[in-house]
Protein backbone atom coordinates (compact mmCIF):
# COMPACT_ATOMS: atom_id res chain seq x y z
CA UNK A 1 0.00 0.00 0.00
CA UNK A 2 1.61 3.51 -0.79
CA UNK A 3 0.87 6.20 1.63
CA UNK A 4 -1.53 9.73 0.19
CA UNK A 5 1.77 12.18 1.25
CA UNK A 6 3.95 11.19 -1.89
CA UNK A 7 5.58 14.67 -2.93
CA UNK A 8 4.52 14.57 -6.27
CA UNK A 9 1.36 15.63 -8.94
CA UNK A 10 -0.67 13.19 -10.78
CA UNK A 11 -2.36 11.63 -7.45
CA UNK A 12 -5.81 11.89 -8.11
CA UNK A 13 -7.42 12.11 -11.59
CA UNK A 14 -10.80 11.22 -13.49
CA UNK A 15 -10.42 10.41 -17.00
CA UNK A 16 -12.89 10.26 -19.74
CA UNK A 17 -12.17 9.18 -23.20
CA UNK A 18 -15.13 8.36 -26.20
CA UNK A 19 -14.65 8.05 -30.13
CA UNK A 20 -16.52 7.70 -32.56
CA UNK A 21 -17.08 6.90 -36.34
CA UNK A 22 -18.51 10.03 -38.39
CA UNK A 23 -18.06 8.34 -41.68
CA UNK A 24 -16.18 4.95 -42.75
CA UNK A 25 -12.94 6.89 -43.23
CA UNK A 26 -13.52 9.32 -40.44
CA UNK A 27 -12.99 9.45 -36.67
CA UNK A 28 -13.18 11.81 -33.95
CA UNK A 29 -12.41 11.22 -30.36
CA UNK A 30 -13.04 12.99 -26.82
CA UNK A 31 -10.78 12.90 -24.19
CA UNK A 32 -10.95 14.62 -20.40
CA UNK A 33 -8.61 15.06 -17.68
CA UNK A 34 -9.27 15.75 -14.24
CA UNK A 35 -7.36 16.49 -11.46
CA UNK A 36 -9.62 15.70 -8.88
CA UNK A 37 -7.40 17.60 -5.66
CA UNK A 38 -7.34 21.22 -7.39
CA UNK A 39 -10.33 20.90 -10.39
CA UNK A 40 -7.69 22.03 -12.79
CA UNK A 41 -8.15 19.60 -16.62
CA UNK A 42 -6.95 18.73 -19.94
CA UNK A 43 -10.05 18.27 -22.86
CA UNK A 44 -8.65 16.58 -26.05
CA UNK A 45 -10.02 16.34 -29.54
CA UNK A 46 -9.03 14.67 -31.86
CA UNK A 47 -9.79 13.36 -35.49
CA UNK A 48 -8.07 10.01 -37.65
CA UNK A 49 -8.42 10.08 -41.18
CA UNK A 50 -7.92 6.63 -42.72
CA UNK A 51 -5.49 7.85 -45.89
CA UNK A 52 -5.17 4.65 -47.61
CA UNK A 53 -5.56 0.96 -46.40
CA UNK A 54 -2.94 1.22 -43.97
CA UNK A 55 -2.12 4.70 -43.08
CA UNK A 56 -3.51 7.56 -41.07
CA UNK A 57 -3.05 10.96 -40.00
CA UNK A 58 -4.74 12.46 -37.05
CA UNK A 59 -4.70 16.03 -35.77
CA UNK A 60 -5.68 16.60 -32.80
CA UNK A 61 -5.60 19.49 -29.89
CA UNK A 62 -5.40 19.20 -26.08
CA UNK A 63 -6.62 22.95 -23.93
CA UNK A 64 -5.90 22.85 -20.44
CA UNK A 65 -7.29 24.90 -17.65
CA UNK A 66 -6.88 25.50 -14.40
CA UNK A 67 -5.04 28.29 -11.74
CA UNK A 68 -1.85 29.44 -13.37
CA UNK A 69 1.60 30.46 -11.32
CA UNK A 70 1.06 31.65 -7.99
CA UNK A 71 4.06 33.43 -7.37
CA UNK A 72 7.43 32.86 -6.40
CA UNK A 73 8.35 30.92 -2.98
CA UNK A 74 11.29 33.54 -1.54
CA UNK A 75 13.22 30.95 0.94
CA UNK A 76 13.20 28.60 -2.02
CA UNK A 77 13.23 30.73 -5.34
CA UNK A 78 11.21 27.86 -6.43
CA UNK A 79 8.09 28.58 -8.67
CA UNK A 80 4.65 27.59 -6.69
CA UNK A 81 1.85 26.06 -8.95
CA UNK A 82 -1.98 27.10 -8.77
CA UNK A 83 -3.05 23.58 -10.08
CA UNK A 84 -1.50 20.98 -11.75
CA UNK A 85 -2.68 22.06 -15.70
CA UNK A 86 -2.77 25.47 -15.04
CA UNK A 87 0.51 26.41 -16.56
CA UNK A 88 -0.18 23.82 -19.48
CA UNK A 89 0.32 24.83 -22.85
CA UNK A 90 -2.65 24.76 -25.51
CA UNK A 91 -1.22 21.96 -27.45
CA UNK A 92 -2.12 20.98 -31.56
CA UNK A 93 -0.56 17.81 -33.11
CA UNK A 94 -0.75 16.16 -36.50
CA UNK A 95 0.82 12.25 -36.19
CA UNK A 96 1.02 10.34 -39.26
CA UNK A 97 1.07 6.21 -39.25
CA UNK A 98 1.97 3.49 -40.94
CA UNK A 99 1.46 -0.04 -40.79
CA UNK A 100 3.21 -2.83 -42.84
Amino acid sequence: SYSDDLPYLGRHHVALATSMELMPILRVALTGLLCASDGSGLAGVSFLYNVADESDLILGVFVPWGKGLRGIDMVTMQPQLGSEFGLAPISAYLEARVFF
